[in-house]
C-alpha cells in the first residue's frame, strides 16, 4: 500500500509539473508516466454552460472580459467591506455592553473595551482576479476607555483612545461571494 501511495504521489506531482500542450508527458522517478490530455470540446462547452447557469442562478451575469471581471470583483468587495464595517460597529457595541466597570481611587468609574475606527477604512484591494481572488481590507482596532463620576456619565462621554493598531483582514472569493 505504501509503495502504491508513493507512486500515486509521484504521478500527481509529475502531472502538476508538466507543461501545457496537446499531450503532455512526464516521467516519475520510478518510470511511471502520466499523460495529460486537453479537455474535449464537448467538455469545454458543457463547462461554459454550467458556469453560465451558476452565474445566472446567483443573480449575476458572467463577466465577459478580464476587465469586467476585475470591476465586478472590486464592486462586490467594496459592498462586502461596507457590511464588514457594520459587523465591526456591532462588535464594538457588544464589547461596551460586556465591559467590566471598575472604580478608580477618586471614586470615578471606568471601563476599557475594544472598538474600531470604521469611519476611516484603509485601502480595499483585490489581487489575483484571474486565479484565486483575494481581498484586503485595512482598518484601525482601538482600545477605548470610558470614564466618569458614574457609569451613566461615563457612557454619555466620548471614549478616549488608550491604544490602537492597524489591522489588515484578508478575505477570499469562492466564486459566489467573499468569505472570511
Amino acid at each position: 500500500m505504501r509503495r502504491f501511495v508513493g507512486r500515486l504521489a509521484c504521478a500527481v506531482l509529475a502531472a502538476l509539473a508538466v507543461s501545457s500542450g496537446p499531450v503532455a508527458r512526464a516521467a516519475a522517478a520510478d518510470g511511471l508516466s502520466v499523460a495529460i490530455e486537453p479537455p474535449s470540446p464537448e467538455y469545454e462547452a458543457e463547462r461554459a454552460r454550467r458556469d453560465d447557469r451558476a452565474a445566472k442562478a446567483g443573480g449575476k451575469t458572467a463577466a465577459t472580459s478580464p476587465a469586467a471581471k476585475v470591476e465586478d470583483l472590486q464592486r462586490t468587495f467594496a459592498s462586502f467591506c461596507t457590511g464588514w464595517a457594520g459587523k465591526l460597529r456591532q462588535r464594538q457595541t457588544d464589547n461596551l455592553a460586556q465591559a467590566k466597570w471598575q472604580t478608580g481611587g477618586d471614586g470615578s468609574v471606568y471601563a476599557e473595551y475594544v472598538g474600531y475606527d470604521t469611519d476611516h477604512l484603509g485601502p480595499q484591494t483585490v489581487t489575483h482576479p484571474d486565479t484565486n481572488p483575494i481581498g484586503k481590507m485595512v482598518y484601525v482596532e482601538q482600545r477605548l476607555r470610558r470614564s466618569g463620576r458614574s457609569k451613566e456619565e461615563a457612557l454619555a462621554a466620548q471614549p478616549s483612545i488608550v491604544d490602537q493598531v492597524e489591522v489588515t483582514e484578508i478575505f477570499r472569493y469562492d466564486g459566489r461571494g467573499w468569505v472570511y
